[in-house]
């Protein structure tokens, strides 16, 4: 009975170790890295590996609505201007190994440029402008990133913060 017990104990602690070349996934939700012995595919919606992916697409923006405060809707007169609408296009590039993503905007909320990170099949970024100076359009994009796709939505305001569009963004690889 105790010999049984002990092979019990050493079984159940070898089986809690991870296998040589990989790693175990921590507490923090990282998952482990996936190894060229490994049998397991990479994540769906996921950078492939090592690799730099280019996506090139569109985006289509309207004017947003700006919530203001009744107190303060008395002393502030909002009025859109315009500008800041319509379709533009959207180039990304992403690196597998690190999952960082960058890129540019043109058209209508550009020229803006695009930093982020894909994981977990997400895509979140912030949008700025490339020329800092000329107060236009900068805010955040959030996307589904799927094998073959990315989908998802920017949020931008204007410098002031007095004029808001909202966007929607759809990518596809680039053909080389």
């Amino acid at each position: 009975m105790t010999r049984a017990l002990f092979l019990a104990v050493v079984l159940a602690a070898a089986c809690g170790k991870p296998s040589s070349g990989t790693q175990a996934a921590s507490d923090s939700g990282l998952q482990a890295p996936v190894t060229a012995a490994s049998s397991a595919a990479p994540e769906a919606g996921s950078p492939k590996p090592g690799a730099l992916s280019s996506w090139r697409g569109t985006y289509k923006s309207a004017a947003a609505s700006l919530a203001v405060p009744p107190d303060f809707a008395k002393t502030w007169a909002h009025t859109d201007p315009g500008g800041g609408t319509g379709d533009g296009t959207m180039t990304l590039t992403v690196d597998g190994a690190t999952g960082r993503a960058t890129g540019t905007l043109e058209g209508p909320l550009g020229p803006a440029l695009v930093a982020g990170d894909v994981a977990g099949g997400t895509l979140t970024g912030a949008v700025s402008r490339k020329d800092p100076s000329d107060r236009g359009f900068t805010g955040t994009l959030r996307a589904t990133v799927t094998g073959d796709r990315i989908d998802g939505a920017m949020t931008l305001a204007s410098a002031n913060g007095a004029v808001q569009r909202s966007a929607t963004v759809t990518l596809t690889p680039a053909t080389p």
